[in-house]
């Protein structure tokens, strides 16, 4: 289980995806930024091979550092589709793969349809163009996945868009399929760098194949200063979710964790690189968690947290990916010098 966070930094979110193979079509739908969107892509059968804190990020840091990684994000924007061949444990699974409009939005959610009798299990989500935004959560639910972003504390006057993957199976291949989110009730407090928790479990003899954690509940212009600091898996059907706030408002949000459980599946499994201390000049730092063998990833999580409660810090999980051939991949931004902070990427695998 992941451990509660010291006053973390705060956090962007986003995932980037893999080539496509031979055997493998894909396409791409702009969507509004609304829940709701237009036509969906067809989709892509997936396979075996497939953060006392500043209240205002140092944006010109930010830009120069978002564009040591440009190339990364760059690529990431044309890498939809992974290599397949056919799934192991749960058979029929797909990544369907949208991009959002692009505008200069504070907040934003897109809802991507699993195609057919398929089931939303998770995904991925990258934000695009080097802009300064970040994840606010990720949902699964019954008939797709929702994806939350915003801007940045600072914001931008740019159109930004960004890249989500939806984790999508068919409802014969997840035996007693139930989503069990729970929502926590988060305070902010003016001056004082707030932290929350969320958990939710699957129930007796039931296992967690798919997780989620988002934000909501909160004014929009109050997006940016909320921050999503982990989704994280445990067994055999534990999900937590973090959040940090950086003390500039009085109210309240809710964190939602959601754990998407089964009964069973032959070889589920949920790998974790653990956390490992990171000093490192402003840069780029990627952890990647690998599932063994012939499974493939069915939900990508990470985590953050910080040594020392009163480093002035400012870190954002800039991408997390779900990419060929096994592998869930986390990489954050460091933006300060002299910070002690940890992080750990996760994936469930089957």
């Amino acid at each position: 289980m992941y451990r509660a966070f010291t006053r973390p930094a705060s956090v962007k979110h986003a995932f980037f995806v893999k080539p496509a193979a031979d055997d493998v079509t894909n396409s791409i739908a702009p969507i509004s930024s609304d829940c709701e969107g237009p036509a969906m892509p067809s989709g892509t059968t997936a396979t075996e091979d497939d953060r006392k804190l500043r209240r205002r990020p140092r944006r010109n840091w930010l830009r120069t550092a978002i564009s040591l990684g440009l190339t990364v994000v760059v690529a990431a924007a044309g890498m939809l589709v992974l290599p397949a061949t056919k799934a192991m444990a749960v058979a029929g699974l797909q990544y369907i793969d949208v991009i959002s409009e692009a505008n200069s939005e504070t907040n934003r959610s897109l809802k991507v349809l699993c195609p057919g009798d398929t089931r939303g299990l998770g995904g991925a989500l990258t934000i695009l163009d080097s802009k300064p935004a970040k994840l606010q959560g990720i949902e699964p639910q019954s008939d797709g996945v929702v994806f939350y972003a915003s801007e940045v504390p600072g914001g931008t006057a740019e159109a930004w868009s960004f890249a989500a993957r939806a984790t999508c199976a068919p409802a014969s291949s997840l035996p007693g399929l139930e989503y069990r989110p729970n929502p926590t009730t988060c305070e902010s407090v003016r001056g004082e760098p707030d932290k929350c928790i969320a958990t939710a479990s699957c129930r007796a003899g039931k296992q967690v194949i798919g997780m989620g954690g988002h934000l909501s509940g909160f004014q929009t212009s109050l997006a940016p200063e909320i921050f999503l600091t982990a989704t994280d898996a445990d067994n055999p059907g534990f999900v937590i979710a973090n959040s940090e706030t950086v003390g500039s408002f009085n109210g309240s949000y809710q964190l939602t964790a959601t754990p998407v459980c089964v009964t069973s599946v032959p070889g589920r499994q949920i790998v974790k690189t653990g956390p490992s201390i990171i000093q490192e000049q402003p840069s780029f730092v990627t952890k990647t968690a690998t599932c063994p063998g012939t499974t493939l990833p069915h939900a990508a999580g990470f985590s953050m947290e910080f040594v020392v409660d009163e480093d002035l810090n400012y870190v954002f999980i800039y991408q997390t990916t779900m990419q060929a051939p096994r592998d869930a991949t986390v990489t954050a931004v460091q933006n300060v010098n002299g910070v002690e902070w940890a992080l750990d990427a996760s994936v469930i695998c089957a």
